[in-house]
């Protein structure tokens, strides 16, 4: 009697449970960002673990569900990976598990929405620290994933395996802030050749910039650091008040409105209810019936060929994917890329959108329409889409692009570095150069010769409340992508923000153009408008 107890024991309790689960980078996710979302989790039985982990919002109908294989053998626990888009809304989350054996979940609480962090990468040496920490097992594999981390403090050489790596020092390229602190022997951490722009002299590296601040992790607090380290303009405050994903897809969803001919659908029609009406009762007056219904249902079948024919050529007769990206230049053809997307389909059915590299995926909406699967394995938005209607989605990763070039050319009479010349994509429709923390517009002329007009904007000016019905290929829209895109909105802020005289900030530029560089696999493209960051070299490097 026993043992049979502890069988239905063993067989009631579950295989799994959920130990911890880690927001983003610090106390929560940034919204309409994606963010890594750690769950550990732990096998507490007796036998192997192989199956699937699914993590969704926990509401009724909508919204994806990000799907992760896991193997976890006896008595053992690992630290789980998602790749998690939030939108505006908050909501409490589900996590299910499934295997041959079991099936079940657990509820998650919803996390509270924050601004992009700053966080010490600790390997777990310390025990006291003034500064909110981020174990360094877990930094994500992908730059793409840490838009939420703002700064990252590191007091020795972090744990990481090479793709961690290699990640890190793109999330600097793409924009982020790293401060190096001393050690507890005073001493700073000396990086390998390996970890690139950290084992040379500090200071700036694509878009972002690297600094030394003397002390400990245990002397220095978050307000000192930010101080110290001239911090202030990255306006950490709640992470609100800037684009989400539903503003991208009201305008894409109007780039597949059809374009019918309504006259010859009407005429069409007309000449359809003439032979099933008058002329049809006119036969039927004079000849044999089989000969009235054989005109009848003639009719049906050649009309309804005819009108769903047009119905076709009113939107091309083709699938289409429409898309507005932001592509942050990152190493020569190397880009981290966001993209808000558009698949519209002239075929119904079940299909798995993927990029040519691995990709995270979302719905982006808070409440999904038709759900889907993101096979985070796989790298693929497996969705439903039926016939003749879209789907829309936002994915991000680091994608290989266009070998850009960016040449400084002899200003003249202009100032220095106002003068660039571009090589590697097509023809460049507009742009902005931000030079020493000053944003300008450019003047584009032949063979992508760009020049810097004298007057500058402010950094609120790329704000887009309100879209307007038209084409793709608009300032209004690059403007909109760069602030969502590229963190020029005081929350999301980016470190070439922050202006001061005694120090040099990142400078670069940001064109807009049309490009097909990052579509679907197997998949036609539509409109698609591209905007690119691209680092500039300072006048001494180029000299050199």
């Amino acid at each position: 009697m026993k043992i049979l107890l502890l069988l239905c024991c063993v067989a009631l309790c579950p295989a799994l449970e959920v130990i911890e689960v880690r927001w983003g980078f610090g106390a929560g996710p940034v919204p309409d960002r994606f963010n890594p979302v750690s769950v550990l989790v732990g096998n507490s039985s007796t036998e192997v673990f192989e199956g699937e982990l699914v993590l969704r919002r926990d509401q009724l109908v909508g919204g994806e569900s990000l799907v992760r294989r896991c193997y976890l053998a006896p008595s053992t626990q690992r630290w789980v990976p998602f790749p998690v888009y939030f939108g505006a809304d908050q909501h409490d989350w589900r996590l299910a598990w499934r295997s041959a054996r079991e099936s079940d979940a657990v509820e998650l609480h919803a996390p509270n929405f924050v601004a992009p962090s700053i966080a010490l990468i600790d390997d777990g040496r310390l025990s006291v620290s003034g500064l909110p920490r981020y174990p360094s097992a877990l930094f994500p594999l992908d730059a793409a994933w840490c838009d939420g981390l703002a700064v990252a403090c590191l007091d020795a050489v972090p744990r990481f395996d090479a793709p961690q790596r290699a990640a890190f020092i793109d999330w600097i390229a793409g924009g982020g802030v790293v401060v190096l602190l001393q050690g507890d022997d005073q001493a700073w951490p000396r990086f390998p050749a390996a970890w690139g722009p950290l084992a040379a002299e500090d200071g700036v590296y694509g878009a972002g910039r690297i600094v030394r601040l003397a002390g400990t992790a245990r002397e220095v607090d978050l307000d000192a650091l930010v101080a110290r380290a001239e911090l202030e303009s990255l306006k950490l405050g709640d992470g609100s008040g800037h684009l989400d994903a539903d503003w991208f897809f009201q305008m894409l969803r109007e780039q597949s409105k059809p374009d019918h001919n309504w006259a010859i659908i009407g005429l069409l029609l007309v000449v359809y209810i003439l032979l099933i009406g008058p002329v049809a009762w006119a036969l039927g007056r004079r000849r044999d019936y089989r000969l009235v219904n054989g005109l009848v249902l003639g009719s049906i079948v050649v009309f309804s060929l005819a009108v769903g024919y047009m119905g076709r050529r009113g939107y091309g007769e083709a699938s289409a994917h429409h898309a507005v990206t932001v592509a942050r230049m990152v190493a020569p053809g190397r880009y981290l890329v966001q993209q808000w997307g558009d698949q519209f389909a002239t075929i119904g059915g079940v299909q798995a959108l993927r990029f040519e590299q691995p990709a995270a995926f979302s719905s982006g909406e808070s409440y999904g329409e038709s759900g889907g699967r993101v096979d985070l394995d796989a790298g693929a938005f497996v969705v439903d889409i039926p016939v003749f209607s879209n789907r829309c989605f936002v994915a991000a990763g680091t994608f290989r692009g266009p070998d850009i070039v960016a040449q400084v050319l002899d200003p003249g009479v202009q100032a220095a570095g106002s003068h660039v010349k571009i090589s590697g994509i097509g023809r460049i429709q507009g742009g902005w150069m931000v030079r020493d923390g000053v944003i300008s517009t450019v003047l584009v002329t032949d063979g992508n010769e760009l020049w810097a007009k004298s007057q500058t904007m402010s950094f609120e000016s790329f704000e887009v409340e309100h879209w307007s019905r038209g084409d793709l290929l608009r300032e209004d829209i690059a403007r909109a992508a760069v602030a969502a895109g590229s963190g020029v909105n005081e929350a999301l802020a980016r470190p070439w923000k922050r202006a001061s005289a005694g120090r040099s900030d990142p400078d670069m530029l940001w064109v807009w153009t049309r490009d097909e560089s990052f579509v679907l696999n197997e998949a036609d493209a539509g409109k698609q408008m591209v905007v690119y960051q691209i680092p500039l070299e300072s006048e001494e490097a180029n000299d050199e």
